[in-house]
């Protein structure tokens, strides 16, 4: 099992491990969208998350609609839609 890493203030992250290439975890990721990083492409400017391998991408994406429906108050029924545009 991989352990989490500090962060900000020696603080150890142990959420979930979403992009290994280049350990990147959920708690980060949300924080990173509640700061408006809003596509796969601004976390990967931000967090390099999603630009090596790809294959934590379908997780961004899911992170994405979920953190941002739960922000914009988005219907269900449109966060499939919305999370057809941020990939």
């Amino acid at each position: 099992m991989l352990s989490g890493t500090a962060g900000a203030g020696g603080v150890i992250d142990n959420s979930a491990l979403i992009c290994s290439c280049f350990n990147v975890r959920s708690q980060l990721i949300c924080r990173a969208i509640s700061k408006g990083a809003d596509t796969t492409a601004k976390l990967g400017q931000q967090l390099r998350c999603g630009t090596n391998c790809g294959l934590c991408l379908p997780e961004l994406a899911a992170l994405l609609t979920k953190e941002l429906a739960q922000h914009m108050c988005l219907p269900k029924e449109k966060s499939k839609e919305f999370s057809d545009v941020i990939n």
